[in-house]
């Protein structure tokens, strides 16, 4: 865990296992927090808010850019607070009850395909809307509902300093998605905002927005443009993933690495230019091609 001061009373704390950007915004009424974190993060949030100063019980207001387990469960860590999180639609309290459970089920689910503890959480979770302005301090962010790494994802566009929050933007290698045509839209909206600024879930903020975004679009494109000339020896997604990082990982890393690289496979099948053989992860995906691309 390490704290980085970004500006007056505007902080991000890098949290660990899982990895993680919060961001702290402080005024006079207390904290706002983006992305509260996973349950297992409640040691490092109260080592860092000692540092700077506060206690959990000082966090009034949090506001989760998805619904994955590791960027949501830690509302329960901060008890004094009101909790939010994107809904597509409005509903009645009843109705948004029920619709609640069924979205903890669905992280619950989501937790063990990560290798995460299937920790479920009693926090009340306030629904947010696209286009809905939520302001923290002197911050006041526009909700824009993009759903490409997984539904219920959003970005913050901090509306006066056209700064980004972009959620699960990867911009280090594949993101974890489960949709890549969606992703693809995702990172296309991100890009029409031209953002100066953009802070990621994951990894150190781009001070060259507009320029990391699409800087990332072309990696996807490239790869998916690409990765057909290397799998003409028909690899499973574990052959896949040993050969590019050169070992074999520890299993929790190796299965989830596999997740990352299997929608876009699936993506290459769906578009007629792999072929797949078998189910879940012990699937081959065979390249058209009759070659390997030659090594320039």
């Amino acid at each position: 865990m390490h704290i980085e001061m970004i500006d007056d009373g505007f902080c991000r704390i890098a949290l660990e296992n899982p990895d993680l950007n919060a961001y702290i915004i402080a005024d006079k009424s207390g904290l706002a927090l983006i992305n509260p974190g996973h349950t297992s993060h409640r040691d490092q949030f109260d080592e860092a808010l000692a540092e700077l100063g506060y206690s959990r019980d000082d966090v009034q207001r949090t506001l989760a850019t998805s619904w994955r387990p590791q960027v949501l469960l830690g509302v329960d860590n901060f008890a004094s607070a009101t909790h939010f999180a994107f809904a597509e639609e409005l509903f009645t309290p009843a109705v948004w009850g029920d619709w609640l459970d069924q979205e903890k089920q669905r992280v619950g689910e989501l937790s063990s395909a990560l290798g995460l503890p299937e920790e479920p959480f009693g926090a009340l979770v306030m629904p947010i809307q696209n286009g809905d302005i939520w302001t923290a301090g002197d911050f006041r962010f526009e909700i824009i509902h993009s759903p490409g790494p997984d539904a219920g994802h959003i970005l913050l566009r901090e509306v006066d300093q056209n700064w980004m929050f972009g959620g699960e933007i990867a911009f280090d290698g594949l993101p974890l998605v489960s949709d890549v045509e969606t992703y693809i839209q995702h990172l296309d909206r991100a890009l029409e905002l031209e953002p100066l600024m953009v802070f990621p879930n994951h990894g150190d903020p781009e001070v060259r927005g507009k320029w990391a975004l699409a800087r990332t679009s072309r990696f996807l494109h490239n790869f998916l443009s690409n990765v057909t000339s290397a799998l003409v020896e028909e690899p499973t997604l574990k052959d896949w993933v040993t050969r590019d990082l050169g070992f074999e990982p520890p299993e929790d890393e190796l299965k989830l690495e596999m997740l990352r690289v299997k929608p876009f496979f699936e993506e290459l099948v769906r578009a007629g230019h792999l072929i797949k053989e078998g189910e879940g992860l012990e699937a081959t995906f065979k390249s058209r091609m009759n070659q390997p691309r030659r090594t320039l």
